[in-house]
């Protein structure tokens, strides 16, 4: 293993996820890519980080608060909605493990809607799926 994917937004349960996702990259001496999607400009959306700005915070926070479990950390602020953007770095990095957690995971059987699911449908690699609530 040598690339672990975690995408952050600032909230507690995407920290935990992305804390799981250091100790995993430490236990594989893997390189740790966190990455936090943002609204792009012009676009409507729900999404918790709003700009550019504010995405690039959110990273550095978490790779500062990260840092004791891991040096290789790198870091990236995309636009775009949060499943898209985890699963497009994945790809264009080559990951071998995309870790999210389950907050307000549902059923694969019932239209997942959530982006752990999306994530799970679509990942071209392993996922790990971290119990953070």
């Amino acid at each position: 293993m040598k690339i672990v994917v975690v995408g952050v937004d600032g909230s507690e349960t995407a920290s935990a996820a992305a804390h799981r996702a250091a100790e995993i990259a430490a236990r594989f001496d893997a390189r740790l890519h966190i990455v936090c999607a943002h609204r792009a400009e012009g676009e409507e959306s729900r999404h918790r980080i709003n700009d550019n700005e504010r995405a690039l915070a959110v990273v550095a926070e978490e790779r500062a608060r990260l840092a004791s479990v891991l040096e290789d950390i790198s870091t990236e602020a995309v636009p775009g909605k949060p499943a898209d953007v985890i699963l497009a770095e994945a790809d264009r990095l080559g990951a071998d493990l995309v870790v999210v957690g389950n907050k307000r995971l549902q059923s694969p059987l019932r239209g997942l809607g959530s982006i752990a699911g999306a994530v799970a449908h679509h990942a071209s690699c392993d996922l790990f799926i971290v119990h953070t609530h």
